[in-house]
């Protein structure tokens, strides 16, 4: 008695009986699938003729015309429909006919354009705004998460987490617009950037006090140029660096009753400390630097009393006369 186990029923197109469908039920009802109908290349659809690309030619050839505003060069195309619209304002029937209709087919293909252009700034509005909620709930995980990881180091004893930056209080956010702004480093490499800035902006604050204890025609002009540069450089820190206005004044009463002697040797300590912290992309003269827009444009106003129309100029006669560049001798 056979079985539906037994080898020699087994073979290339006849598999176990077992396996096989019942007489009647097919293994693929939906029969096989169609081919995808395949498009005929472009080139084939329209077919691109020798009379059509002397006719495009043509059509963009320019020839110069004169009207009451003058002669000047239009295409061939152009001066057509110029030729056709003044025929028709002329009162030539056809062509007014003519004219009539390729406004009407204009005007539609206008409006569709038109909404075509309106639907797809309507997509674009609303990928922007997805985009903005999505980064917006980002940085505001991603503060709450530095929040917590600052008071975990500091519950542990350490002085800064393992990934400090950007710290919680740069991390500013306006939930009315959701919008950010980080106003510090947002990582190692950054934060050498942000030490070089307030290590520059401490050494323009003790020069601005030596010269405002200085006495001579040109000490108030190096006191404003001294404290406008520290101004700049105080603006780039994170709030929690930055002396503002009210930071300065508490700072400067302080100073300005230093004797001299320990002014200079600050002054001196300072120097040494931006030299330690200039990155080597800052090595370089300031109009290459990414900041001398906006230094050029706050040291304007004094570097023109002085004679000088950049700070980049004046940098030149600052490097030439070994830091004693023209000074104005007024106050």
């Amino acid at each position: 008695m056979s079985s539906e186990w037994d080898d020699d029923d087994i073979g290339y197109g006849r598999p176990p009986r077992w396996t096989r469908f019942e007489k009647g039920c097919s293994g693929n009802p939906k029969g096989r699938p169609k081919k995808p109908k395949e498009s005929p290349p472009v080139s084939s659809v329209l077919p691109d003729s020798a009379a059509d690309r002397a006719l495009r030619k043509e059509l963009d050839r320019s020839i110069r015309v004169t009207d009451a505003k003058g002669t000047k060069e239009v295409t061939m195309a152009e001066a057509i429909v110029r030729a056709q619209v003044t025929k028709a304002a002329q009162g030539h029937v056809p062509a007014i006919r003519d004219v009539r209709r390729a406004q009407r087919e204009l005007e539609k293909v206008e409006a569709e354009r038109a909404r075509l252009a309106a639907e797809q700034a309507a997509e674009e509005a609303i990928e922007r705004k997805q985009m903005r909620e999505t980064v917006f709930k980002y940085m505001c995980n991603l503060k709450e998460k530095q929040i917590f990881a600052w008071e975990e180091a500091a519950r542990a004893g350490l002085a800064e987490p393992d990934q400090p930056w950007p710290h919680p209080e740069d991390i500013h956010l306006n939930a009315e617009n959701q919008s950010y702004n980080i106003r510090g480093p947002y990582d190692a490499e950054h934060a050498l950037d942000y030490r070089f800035y307030q290590a520059l902006r401490d050494k323009h604050f003790v020069e601005t006090i030596i010269w405002m204890r200085a006495r001579g025609k040109t000490a108030k002009a190096k006191a404003s140029f001294y404290v406008t540069l520290m101004g700049i450089f105080d603006t780039l820190l994170p709030n929690r660096w930055a002396l503002g206005c009210s930071g300065f004044d508490f700072m400067a009463t302080v100073f300005l009753q230093m004797p001299l002697k320990f002014l200079r040797e600050h002054l001196e300590r300072a120097e040494q400390k931006v030299r330690l912290l200039t990155p080597d992309r800052h090595r370089q003269p300031i109009k290459l630097s990414e900041f001398y827009p906006m230094i050029n444009k706050c040291m304007k106003p004094y570097l023109k009393k002085m004679g000088y129309v950049s700070y980049a100029q004046f940098e030149v006669a600052w490097e030439d006369t070994g830091g004693k560049p023209p000074w104005p001798k007024g106050s």
